[in-house]
């Protein structure tokens, strides 16, 4: 698939995708099950509970950290972190959904509000990621965008899923 719009969203529409991540996962996580939110579909794979607080994490360090580092230095080195580590140190299969969610409210509106704070001119600041080389602002905001969209997805593959085994007969539907 090619794409020829490669066109930088602004910041008031990565600011209303940003906060739509929020939306969506207080409308679609509370439904579901709580056999759902704590299955994993398969070893050192997550539950739901622990996509929630990643999308906290990352927040926290992986764009809003990382953005205010290219904004405080000329094209620091970034860093990576581990993320099956820190999804172990923070236990979140364990901890209530709500209190995750509330979590992940209250830290991604301050991202949103972060975001807001940028100008246009910042988006072309630069950082050099260890992996991929440089990378720039603007892109690391849509990155933050398609990451969410990628752990909705997942989010949805994990019910349907928990549901699979549910279907009997049905599945024949599905296949």
């Amino acid at each position: 698939m090619t794409n020829t719009d490669d066109r930088t969203l602004d910041i008031s529409e990565v600011t209303r995708l940003l906060e739509n991540t929020t939306a969506l996962l207080r409308l679609r996580v509370p439904a579901l099950p709580n056999g759902a939110v704590d299955w994993r579909p398969g070893p050192e794979k997550w539950c739901i509970k622990e996509i929630v607080g990643h999308l906290s994490e990352s927040d926290k360090c992986d764009f809003v950290g990382r953005i205010q580092t290219m904004l405080g230095e000329l094209e620091p080195d970034l860093t990576i972190n581990d993320q099956a580590e820190i999804a172990r140190q923070r236990r979140d299969c364990d901890k209530n959904l709500q209190d995750l969610l509330k979590e992940f409210d209250s830290v991604r509106s301050a991202s949103v509000q972060f975001v807001t704070t940028l100008e246009t001119a910042d988006l072309d600041r630069t950082g050099m990621h260890p992996k991929i080389g440089k990378i720039r602002i603007r892109e690391v905001l849509h990155d933050w965008m398609y990451h969410d969209l990628n752990h909705l997805k997942q989010i949805d593959s994990i019910v349907q899923g928990f549901i699979w085994n549910r279907l009997g007969n049905m599945q024949r539907f599905y296949q």
